[in-house]
């Protein structure tokens, strides 16, 4: 069939607005009547089915891959497909009529009285200003009764005809960084390469939220917040992602440094963005954010291996406080502190007192000296490992036999258990029972001469 009118089809239209445009062109009340009357399914349209979608492209005479490349497909689950973003439903608005009348105006004086369209970037959520010309877009929920929210067309005639538009119904806004992305993301021009690797939503979330807890602290009120405060939230997180993976690491950080450093633990010092990535954002395209903040949590918290962080298991332990050395090890915090600060694998955070929990250390690296910290003793029972005196003990220390694993001024030294039972297995391993000491056999009570160190 071949319409009397044909309308044409414009860069970045839905294929709703393109529907609706040929219905008023050719005098039909309705896109759902238009449709009913070319034998078309209105909501198989409305949903994007490729099969309707190319029927309505032969029938307005367009190219059928210029038709889909912006056309508003809905997918299994309940999300959305635009220009290959996947979108859940409650960030692509598509009941409200959400319009540019800057770019409206300009569609009348370039085209003509059916010329005005949808660009289906109007719909993401995350898009307030019209990067073109520097105005708010004007957002209605408003519908007349029998009217479609997806007849695009026939909403604009009824709730914002051109002589309303022309009346200035918007005002003055400079757009965002993060709106230049999502026009030109949409456009498939967007020239950021570490963003680009997330799905646009994935981006436009990510922003809002982390610009949240980063402009009004963890335990931000998110209800609270209208549309210029989640605009400035977005502008701040955009602000980091847009610097890449590095930024966006140090973006926790500071998150983690306002609370307390490791005290308090993620859930504190991330608070919503945290509850978000949790509980939020559940859809898998967030995974590759989620792996980034897990990985920066098992690095920069005492997380023990197998701890569950994000729905991720800690698949091995990357850094220790001394709190969970301590109890890895079974020793007090005081004592271990010492210890570890003695063997330089501690150091004392600038300005920190001594409790803040800011000490943090590599726990691979320090896993011996733990592992033989947690398996010493006093000397008295290393004397008695041994059966020898104290005096015997000390000259056998004096000579380096036997050594403290660690000795500190604030404590008194402790010797590895399994480092003295081997000593013990070489003295034994070929000693033989004497009645009585020949001339050449002393005791440990006579300082042993040099020679005899090769005994070990």
């Amino acid at each position: 069939m071949t319409l009397p009118v044909l309308v044409d089809l414009q860069a970045c239209e839905t294929q709703t607005s393109f529907l609706s445009r040929l219905a008023a062109a050719n005098m039909s009340k309705s896109a759902t009547r238009f449709s009913t009357d070319m034998s078309l399914s209105f909501l198989d349209l409305v949903r994007g089915k490729p099969r309707d979608l190319s029927r309505l492209a032969e029938l307005g005479e367009v190219d059928c891959e210029a038709l889909l490349r912006h056309a508003i497909r809905s997918v299994e689950g309940g999300g959305h497909v635009l220009a290959d973003q996947a979108f859940e439903k409650k960030t692509l608005l598509r009941s409200n009529l959400r319009v540019c009348p800057a770019c409206i105006l300009a569609d009348y004086d370039s085209g003509g009285e059916f010329a005005p369209f949808d660009r289906s970037y109007w719909h993401v959520g995350g898009l307030r200003t019209c990067t073109r010309h520097h105005c708010t877009l004007l957002s209605t929920s408003e519908l007349a009764k029998d009217r479609s929210p997806h007849d695009f067309f026939g909403r604009l005639m009824e709730v914002a005809p051109r002589d309303r538009l022309a009346g200035g119904s918007s005002t003055a806004a400079e757009p965002t960084g993060l709106e230049h992305y999502i026009v030109a993301r949409i456009h498939g021009g967007a020239t950021h390469t570490w963003l680009n690797k997330f799905g646009l939503q994935v981006v436009i979330k990510t922003s809002e939220m982390l610009g949240a807890v980063l402009r009004s602290g963890a335990n931000v009120d998110l209800l609270a917040l209208d549309e210029r405060e989640w605009a400035a939230s977005g502008v701040a997180g955009f602000s980091v992602l847009s610097a890449g993976d590095a930024a966006f690491r140090e973006s926790l950080r500071d998150l983690q440094r306002r609370h307390g450093g490791s005290t308090g633990g993620p859930q504190a010092h991330f608070g919503r963005f945290y509850q978000w990535l949790y509980s939020g954002a559940k859809a898998k395209q967030y995974d590759r954010v989620r792996d980034i903040v897990h990985d920066h949590i098992t690095s920069s918290y005492p997380i023990a291996t197998g701890t569950v962080v994000l729905g991720k298991p800690c698949v091995r332990r990357r850094v220790h406080s001394v709190a969970s050395a301590a109890k890895e090890a079974g020793l007090h915090p005081k004592r271990l502190r010492s210890i570890l600060e003695a063997e330089g694998y501690l150091q004392s955070p600038s300005g920190a007192s001594r409790n803040d929990g800011e000490y943090l250390f590599d726990a691979e690296l320090v896993r011996p000296l733990l592992i033989n910290t947690s398996m010493s003793v006093c000397q008295g029972r290393a004397q008695r490992e041994l059966g020898i005196s104290r005096s015997q003990f000390d000259v056998m220390r004096k000579w380096g036999f036997v050594a403290p694993v660690s000795q500190t001024a604030k404590a008194k030294p402790r010797y590895s258990v399994l480092a003295i039972r081997e000593f013990r297995k070489k003295i034994l391993r070929h000693a033989e029972t004497v009645a009585v000491p020949e001339a050449r056999q002393s005791d440990l009570q006579t300082e042993l001469p040099p020679e005899i160190r090769t005994l070990t």
